[in-house]
């Protein structure tokens, strides 16, 4: 019985160190997180305060290159009228012409002068952009790990195939006990397939006077799987298609991204911010 006790004790401390430990371990994430969230939110700030400056720098240099091409429309317009040299002397024409040439290269000296102020601004905006990027993927891969439950934001495969509709369709035809196998198979062998970026089942539209891409009814392949295994298979397939397009081209390769499962869109920093603070809370709680 002592030989018993003692062994117990020793399993229960060992459960108590791991425990504490495990403890340590969410305080720890818990700290970090919120220090992401602070950060983000920083960055959120800055990054709102630099479009607008950019937006006012941007309207301002339209404006001023609107003005010049009317100045230099004015400009040919005059000479071409008069048919004088700039240089003729005690002229109002001749005048005219060089009070011209001289707002013409104020405007010019203004744009110039915007020119200084765009371009770092761009720099900023696109340092901005990588590091709200940055904190993207930190979030996907702190988030990975955590089952979504009932959340409507977590982390959505882009462009993997659902192997439950290849099942669905197996047993219906060949209900058998090998049919999850053979529909496994079916699925990781279309999935080679979406992933070929030789394989493109695209056509391009027009809608709203804008181009898009959409699926190609009329490609062999899928023609075939939709009719031979049916509505569900096919939108399976198709659905991982227009994700990979959209989102990962080059590549066509599933990719992680943060997801509004909800309103079936990828999620916005904000909403994954609020998620993910939510979740703190409730822990705390």
């Amino acid at each position: 019985m002592e030989c018993k006790y003692n062994s117990i004790e020793c399993k229960y401390n060992s459960i108590s160190q791991e425990r504490d430990e495990l403890h340590q371990a969410y305080v720890e994430g818990t700290r970090q997180m919120q220090c992401i969230i602070e950060d983000i939110e920083k960055l959120k700030l800055d990054l709102e305060s630099q479009r607008k400056e950019y937006l006012q720098i941007e309207n301002e240099k339209k404006k001023l290159i609107h003005e010049n091409k009317k100045m230099k429309q004015k400009l040919k317009l005059m000479k071409g009228k008069l048919k004088v040299p700039k240089d003729v002397g005690g002229d109002n024409d001749g005048k005219a012409i060089d009070f011209l040439y001289k707002e013409l290269q104020q405007r010019k000296n203004e744009i110039e002068e915007l020119e200084e102020q765009y371009h770092p601004l761009v720099d900023r905006e696109h340092k901005s952009n990588n590091e709200l990027q940055e904190a993207r993927k930190e979030f996907i891969k702190g988030l990975s790990d955590v089952k979504r439950g009932r959340g409507s934001i977590g982390i959505k495969r882009l462009g993997d195939l659902n192997v439950m509709p290849f099942r669905n369709a197996w047993h219906q035809k060949f209900p058998s006990s090998e049919a999850n196998a053979k529909a496994a198979e079916m699925c990781t062998s279309w999935q080679e397939l979406v992933n070929n970026a030789s394989w493109h089942p695209f056509k391009i539209i027009t809608s709203d006077g804008k181009l898009q891409e959409i699926i190609d009814d009329n490609d062999e392949k899928l023609k075939g799987l939709k009719e031979e295994w049916g509505e569900e298979v096919y939108t399976a397939v198709t659905t991982a298609l227009l994700e990979l397009n959209e989102h990962n081209p080059s590549g066509r390769y599933p990719i992680q991204e943060l997801w509004n499962f909800t309103v079936k869109r990828k999620a916005s920093l904000k909403e994954v911010i609020q998620h993910v603070s939510k979740r703190l809370k409730n822990k705390k709680g």
